[in-house]
């Protein structure tokens, strides 16, 4: 409901309480991507829901089973750090939107293929 309850395109980045700390957004203006970044990310606390508000962005998906941990995994962050071999590539445009749970490891972040800039909105919602 929180997704479809305004045009979010238009609001300043930062954060957005929704039911707090149980779910909440946070809306990022992003510039200078780079084409890939050298780590995937996972949480084991929160699904995040990754949406594209505006431009476009490429992001990599592959099974935390398939990845090599790097470093300690933070719990007062909620995240951990890793590498893999493979990985599927998603391209999102503005309104396309991803779940990303536990079991995925995920490199959000990244210029899509089209460059420009992008915006986008991570619901985190605690499991």
């Amino acid at each position: 409901q929180f997704m479809l309850s305004r045009d979010f395109s238009g609001e300043p980045a930062g954060k957005y309480e929704i039911d707090g700390k149980e779910v909440y957004a946070t809306i990022y203006d992003l510039t200078d991507l780079p084409a890939e970044k050298e780590r995937y990310e996972y949480h084991r606390s929160y699904a995040d829901i990754q949406l594209v508000l505006a431009g476009g962005e490429r992001m990599l998906d592959t099974a935390l089973a398939n990845c090599a941990p790097m470093g300690e995994y933070n719990d007062q962050k909620d995240i951990g750090y890793c590498t893999a071999e493979t990985g599927v590539e998603l391209l999102f445009r503005a309104g396309d939107f991803a779940v990303f749970f536990p079991q995925d490891a995920h490199m959000p972040g990244c210029r899509h293929p089209e460059g420009g800039d992008s915006k986008k909105m991570v619901i985190k919602v605690k499991l």
